[in-house]
């Protein structure tokens, strides 16, 4: 989990080294054996910054896109098989990233999550949602895209609720 960790004594006997480190990775700092600090490159941590932001985007546009198919009545949803059903937001989004239900990989991807709704990753508690019909929302990859979805345990019915960028690229190293 933590690839560069130096002690605060190895830090000033090699800091060329760790500086060189730094140039392209975050560096651990320890004291008394616990991670105290973060040291990095200005690149690094501008990168760093840009992932989180992007991060921060893409948990507030689940969230919004959550809640926008919790709020639906579920009347206008398109039924897409006996326990699967997708969402106004979900076909919003599709027709936005310029998809339509027939591509295959979009067909492949959204029989997968209907055969098996917990094939997706379980989406962290970080997005916040106002009132959520489901206790826990899912995301699928599919061809650069995140589909969002919830399944309900209790009826196994599953909606599709949403299509976001993938947030794959977020590969944000621990702070500590």
């Amino acid at each position: 989990m933590y690839e560069h960790v130096y002690s605060s004594t190895q830090l000033k006997t090699n800091l060329r080294e760790i500086k060189d480190i730094a140039k392209n990775n975050m560096v651990y700092i320890t004291e008394n054996g616990v991670i105290s600090y973060f040291f990095c490159s200005v690149e690094v941590y501008n990168d760093l910054m840009d992932k989180i932001a992007k991060r921060a985007s893409w948990e507030a546009s689940v969230g919004a896109l959550l809640d926008w198919a919790d709020e639906d009545t579920h009347e206008d949803d398109v039924l897409l098989d006996d326990h699967t059903s997708a969402s106004m937001a979900f076909l919003e989004g599709i027709r936005m990233a310029d998809y339509s239900l027939d591509q295959p990989n979009l067909r492949c991807a959204i029989e997968y999550v209907s055969k098996d709704p917990k094939v997706g990753m379980a989406i962290s508690k970080d997005v916040v949602r106002k009132a959520p019909k489901a206790s826990t929302p899912y995301k699928y990859y599919c061809s650069g895209y995140d589909i969002i979805y919830e399944h309900d345990e209790e009826t196994g019915k599953t909606v599709l609720c949403g299509f976001v960028e993938s947030s794959d690229s977020f590969d944000l190293p621990p702070l500590g």
